[in-house]
């Protein structure tokens, strides 16, 4: 009995995202590397809730940026995350300005890309229904003028435009502890191929994988995981080259 109150059970967390990336994220940044509140930048925030990879941590305290161009989308982070600062803007790796935004009737599909929108109309019942021009702006000048310091998370989900906004992201400045990124290519029926440049720029600005969804993968900075929690994993960093397991478990 004496053990039993002295070592309760953690409460068990709510999953919002896609595939549980919202408890992976929190089992790095809280019970691994010890932050009590992280801060975040969620680039393509899309609904408040659903499929979202920061609400969890909203639940918990913490605080972040939204970024997100689809106007219908800026109206609901407003309302259910105003305690969040909610930029309504697309990320550019091109400077600031104006672009052509396309929206489907899946919203989760929309994009600044119109390749990306015709490659899933093509695989799917999906059609673009609106195409209008919405502001863009490096992720640089969002980071500068609308958060304070550097995020303890970073989750981008472009939709076609993840590399772009990865490699003009300013890792000297505001390097996260951790990062999840969109890592297959979307596929209506079936499992899309992995974007292995992704895998590869994060490797070479010292990142190593946690956990891979598949869909999505999930980056931890190596120095930050070696200052906080000790030797980061010894592993190659794409998923079909791996040579131990990163950590996954929910419970770790």
């Amino acid at each position: 009995m004496r053990w039993l109150k002295q070592n309760k059970p953690r409460p068990y967390l709510t999953s919002y995202a896609q595939s549980g990336e919202d408890i992976l994220a929190h089992n790095v940044l809280c019970r691994h590397m010890k932050i009590a509140k992280p801060t975040y930048i969620d680039i393509g925030a899309h609904e408040p809730v659903r499929l979202s990879n920061t609400y969890l941590l909203y639940t918990l305290g913490s605080r972040g940026l939204l970024i997100e161009p689809d106007p219908d989308c800026v109206k609901k982070l407003r309302s259910m995350r105003h305690l969040d600062t909610v930029l309504a803007a697309g990320i550019s790796a091109d400077g600031a300005g104006e672009a052509e935004f396309y929206r489907l009737n899946q919203p989760t599909l929309n994009t600044f890309s119109l390749r990306d929108a015709q490659e899933a109309c093509a695989q799917g019942p999906y059609e673009i229904i609106e195409q209008m021009k919405v502001p863009v702006l490096p992720i640089a000048q969002a980071i500068d003028e609308h958060f304070l310091g550097r995020p303890n998370f970073v989750s981008i989900d472009a939709e076609g435009l993840d590399i772009s906004i990865l490699k003009s992201y300013d890792f000297e400045r505001h390097a996260p502890e951790l990062i999840c990124i969109e890592s297959a290519e979307f596929c209506e029926n079936n499992i899309g191929a992995l974007r292995n440049e992704i895998f590869e720029l994060l490797d070479a600005k010292g990142y190593f994988l946690y956990a891979s969804t598949y869909l999505n993968g999930l980056f931890v900075n190596r120095q930050a995981w070696q200052e906080r929690v000790g030797p980061p994993p010894k592993q190659t960093l794409h998923p079909a080259k791996q040579t131990t397991q990163p950590t996954i478990s929910a419970a770790a």
